[in-house]
């Protein structure tokens, strides 16, 4: 049986307390109906050998150590300054990030491409400081008198009208502007310039943040509302896949796609604390 790494940071926190008995996880799998993982961490919790945070933040560190210089204590800073809040959202999303996408025994029988899906979700989880709008609230609450009354004058057509008001309503509220949002805030210069570099038209046009974004969101919504993953490598060397009915060629790793995610997720945390500090100061 291979011992998952989640198992393996339960077994430590409970040995760092000599609590660790083989004999009694066994019982609790046997008594409860418990997979090797939950009785470590239901003996934990209910012999307050270590609190369910504590545990969250090793499972943490594990996707992120590398931006830790792989260094816990720092790490602990960093999920330490931050507010309760933002704190119980960072551990949060990395315990479902870690779980769904990170634990290798899922990928026994899911597609690699599932990881890419999570990742989407997760951003989408973690961009919820905008909310979304129907596009009949938006027109009555949101859209400004000046932009009904420029497009109803450069457009005579109410097609054409209706078309430009859709427009501008997607700016705010499209499908894929979460993904966008995080990609343009959250990553470095480096990490946007790697993205694109890595996909590529096959007229050898350029692509946008926008269409990886498009891309992203596009599989997502393919296995969320139509039950079909899109299957892709590993190591993807070569790939086509369509955005807006137009072929797009990836020349990337989904390890390497994962890697620029999760440095943008530290990133938003960190612009997070500072921005809640410049207000505390204000204050």
């Amino acid at each position: 049986m291979t011992i998952q790494k989640s198992e393996k940071i339960l077994e430590e926190l409970l040995r760092n307390k000599n609590c660790y008995n083989e004999n009694r996880v066994n019982d609790y799998m046997k008594k409860w109906r418990y997979n090797r993982g939950d009785a470590l961490l239901n003996i934990g919790l209910q012999k307050k050998v270590f609190t369910m945070e504590e545990f969250r933040k090793k499972l943490s560190f594990e996707i992120f150590k590398n931006n830790f210089s792989n260094n816990y204590e720092d790490f602990k800073k960093f999920c330490d300054r931050l507010s309760k809040e933002l704190k119980e959202k960072f551990l949060e999303l990395s315990k479902f990030y870690y779980y769904w996408c990170k634990e290798p025994s899922i990928y026994e029988t899911s597609d690699e491409s599932f990881k890419l899906v999570i990742m989407t979700s997760t951003i989408e989880a973690l961009m919820t400081d905008y909310r979304y709008k129907e596009f009949k609230e938006w027109f009555n609450v949101d859209c400004s008198a000046e932009i009904k009354n420029r497009i109803i004058s450069e457009n005579k057509n109410l097609e054409l009208q209706i078309n430009e008001l859709w427009n501008e309503y997607k700016k705010i509220h499209g499908s894929t502007r979460k993904i966008k949002d995080f990609f343009d805030k959250f990553l470095n210069d480096d990490d946007k310039k790697e993205l694109i570099s890595a996909f590529k038209k096959p007229n050898k046009g350029s692509v946008k943040l926008k269409e990886i974004a498009e891309w992203l969101y596009s599989m997502r919504s393919k296995f969320v509302h139509d039950a079909r993953p899109v299957p892709l490598h590993e190591e993807m060397c070569i790939v086509g896949c369509e955005v807006n009915k137009q072929l797009l060629i990836i020349k990337i790793g989904i390890g390497d796609i994962l890697s620029i995610f999760e440095r943008g997720f530290i990133k938003y945390f960190e612009k997070r604390y500072e921005e809640n500090k410049s207000k505390n100061k204000i204050l």
